[in-house]
Parts: C-alpha cells; sequence; structure tokens
C-alpha cells in the first residue's frame, strides 16, 4: 500500500468514526434532556451551553499543543461565522429535547441543500435545475417528516428544520472561510460565540439551570468529548477526500441517530417519516455530488 491509499484510509475511517461521534453527540443530547433515574430533565439550551464550554476548553489545549492562532485572520468573518454555527447548534438542540431523536436529526441534515440557496444571495452563485430540484425535494421531505396537522405539531420539528437552514448559511461562510483560516480557528469561534449565545437563550426564556447529577454529568462529558472528536475527525477526514465522499459518509450519521433512537428511546418510525427522510437525504447527497463535480471541496 502506498502513501496515498494509506492517508486515503486513515481519513475514510476518521469520516466514519466522526459518523458515530455525531450520533452518540446527539443521542447524549437526547438522553440528557430526558429525567434520568428521578433526576431532573436538563433544558436544551443548558446542554448546549456545556457542549460549548466543552469545546472552548479542549480547543484552548489543543491549539496550545499545536501552536494554532486560535483567534484566525479574517476576525470578522469568523465572528458572524460563530454567530449562525452558533444558532444552528442552539437549535439543534433544543429541537432535540422538544422531538424525536430521528427528526431531529434528518431535519438538521438538509443544511447542505439550504446552503445552495443561500449561497445565491451571499457568494452571487446561479441556482441550476439540479439544485432547485434538490431544494423542492428537501422541501417536500422535510413537510412528510413534520406532518404539519394542528392536532400533533411538534414546535421541536419546527426547531430542527430552522436548525438546518441556519446551519446552511454557516457552511456558506465555513466556503468562504477556507481561503484564509485553517480549520480549528473557524471551530473555536463556533463554540466561543456559542457560549454567550446560549446565555442569551436561557436567560431570555426564563429557562430554570438544573444542577446535573454525577451521572447526568457522565452523559454530558460524553456528548462535548463526542462533539469536538467528531468536529476534528471530520475536518481530518476532508484533508484527504472530496466533498461529496465525505458528505456522504458523515449524512450516515443519521442512520445511526435514527438506530439509536429506536434501541435507547424506543421511538418508533412511520412511513412518511421513512419516505421524507429518504427525501432529505437524497437531495443531500445530490448536493454533495454536484459540489465535487464542480471542484469546490
Amino acid at each position: 500500500m502506498n502513501q496515498d491509499q494509506s492517508r486515503r484510509r486513515r481519513a475514510l475511517c476518521a469520516m466514519g468514526i466522526s459518523a458515530v461521534m455525531f450520533a452518540v453527540m446527539a443521542a447524549a443530547t437526547k438522553w440528557a434532556t430526558r429525567p434520568l433515574m428521578k433526576a431532573a430533565a436538563i433544558p436544551g439550551s443548558e446542554v448546549a451551553l456545556i457542549r460549548f464550554a466543552i469545546g472552548v476548553l479542549v480547543l484552548l489545549v489543543f491549539g496550545k499543543l499545536a501552536g494554532t492562532n486560535l483567534l484566525g485572520n479574517d476576525r470578522k468573518a469568523l465572528f458572524w461565522r460563530g454567530i449562525s454555527g452558533g444558532v444552528a447548534s442552539l437549535f439543534f438542540f433544543v429541537g432535540i429535547q422538544l422531538s424525536t431523536l430521528t427528526n431531529a436529526s434528518l431535519l438538521n441534515s438538509a443544511s447542505v441543500v439550504w446552503s445552495s440557496l443561500i449561497s445565491i444571495f451571499v457568494l452571487g452563485e446561479t441556482l441550476s435545475i439540479t439544485s432547485g430540484a434538490a431544494i423542492l425535494m428537501a422541501l417536500f421531505g422535510a413537510y412528510l417528516v413534520i406532518n404539519p396537522h394542528l392536532d400533533h405539531l411538534l414546535i421541536g420539528d419546527l426547531i430542527s428544520l430552522g436548525s438546518g437552514v441556519v446551519a446552511g448559511t454557516a457552511i456558506v461562510q465555513v466556503r468562504r472561510l477556507r481561503q484564509t483560516e485553517s480549520s480549528l480557528p473557524v471551530f473555536f469561534y463556533f463554540n466561543l460565540i456559542g457560549f454567550p449565545l446560549a446565555l442569551v437563550l436561557i436567560f431570555a426564556t426564563h429557562t430554570r439551570l438544573v444542577a446535573p447529577t454525577l451521572f447526568q454529568w457522565g452523559v454530558l462529558t460524553l456528548m462535548g468529548l463526542a462533539s469536538v472528536a467528531a468536529q476534528l475527525l471530520m475536518t481530518y477526514g476532508y484533508k484527504e477526500l472530496k466533498t461529496a465522499q465525505g458528505s456522504l459518509i458523515i449524512l450516515a450519521n443519521v442512520i445511526f441517530a435514527a438506530l439509536f433512537s429506536h434501541l435507547f428511546f424506543h421511538e418508533d418510525f412511520n412511513w412518511n417519516t421513512l419516505l421524507g427522510g429518504a427525501l432529505i437525504i437524497g437531495s443531500a447527497v445530490t448536493q454533495a455530488l454536484k459540489r465535487d463535480a464542480k471542484g469546490d471541496s
């Protein structure tokens, strides 16, 4: 095996583990936001606050060891990327609390599709027929997953859908920042800005903070470390793989999340969820492949 093949194999393994870690993060979040062993459920916004704090601490250590300037060069752009990424993550955590793990993961995974629409206004790109069809397909898939009827409309589904849309904005900003910044400052600002945003949401909604039990601290630590590991492994994988290859592997986190949802939380799937999920994932795959064809890595 030559050196290129070895690097590619390591990148594929990193991406696969990253997908599992993203699903572990989501499952741990769902676990923490449910009553555990007579302990009170922890609000999603508080879970996000802890997640951002762990991210900042780990990256400060990692940046020191690697000798990386975490503040970056284009700090204004990094700040706005931190805003969009932080809001998207907050929506995702609250969505997991208020909806099913499967629905939240599916609706968030459409971010790559929404990024194509947002790129028209931010980067001046044109909307191709393929991208337009993918957006319509994702919208119809989201409609099926949410299944909006007044008797069972879940606000968590709408918040999860919003997390995907805002995450699409973050993706566009990261594409712009690739020209001047390494991945560590981008990820650092995401956590650094996300922390005060979580505090603002907690105070604005008058959320009552919950003191985690020892067991819940274990779950929260697992959530935070899985999140950081997923991001770093994904970053490493993208160095050797094309966008589509990496995106297709990362999208597998939805499958793992659905599996965890069924095994640990006994959340069943219906035909609407299965068909809508297939449409959302299909549209995301289409956009990832199209981006690689254009050479956007």
